[in-house]
């Protein structure tokens, strides 16, 4: 076989094109042809580019639980492990005293009562993002995609 062109298209898929043009799919499973490409044997297969990671979409779906976001919290430096438990059971942090008072009595009222009524916490949520402004200022972002693991690396 005469390929003109060999190309990984995923860690485990060789895409080779024939002289004709047609294109001839080259995987682990095929063994002698499979051993014969990564080798070189049939020239140089061009390296596999992951596409990029979709953070806004990974974001935007983004959600733990509240008892897996207050372990996070506690693993980043946010909450003590004092405060993590009382956030746990849906009672406000003392950590989080500082941004409720920059609120006003009803708005304070309503950011303790969603908090207390939360099962999970969502990355986009707009108390959530508020939070973290208060706590990090331009940093919120990258703290938030330390707590919910979202991929940094590409």
């Amino acid at each position: 076989m005469n390929f003109t062109s060999l190309k990984y298209v995923s860690e485990e898929k060789i895409v080779a094109t024939l002289d004709d043009g047609s294109l001839f799919v080259i995987e682990p499973y095929t063994k002698v042809l499979w051993a014969k490409a990564v080798s070189g044997e049939f020239g140089d297969v061009t390296p596999y580019v992951p596409p990029p990671v979709d953070r806004m979409g990974i974001r935007s779906k983004a959600s733990l639980s509240r008892s897996d976001f207050c372990l996070a919290t506690i693993r980043v430096g946010v909450l003590t492990k004092e405060d993590a438990v009382f956030a746990a059971r849906g009672e406000w942090p003392t950590a989080f005293d500082a941004f409720i008072a920059s609120l006003n009595p009803d708005e304070a009222t309503a950011a303790k009562i969603q908090w207390a009524a939360a099962t999970s916490i969502r990355y986009n949520d707009p108390l959530l993002q508020s939070l973290a402004v208060a706590h990090s200022g331009n940093g919120a972002q990258a703290l938030l995609d330390e707590i919910f693991a979202i991929p940094t690396d590409v």
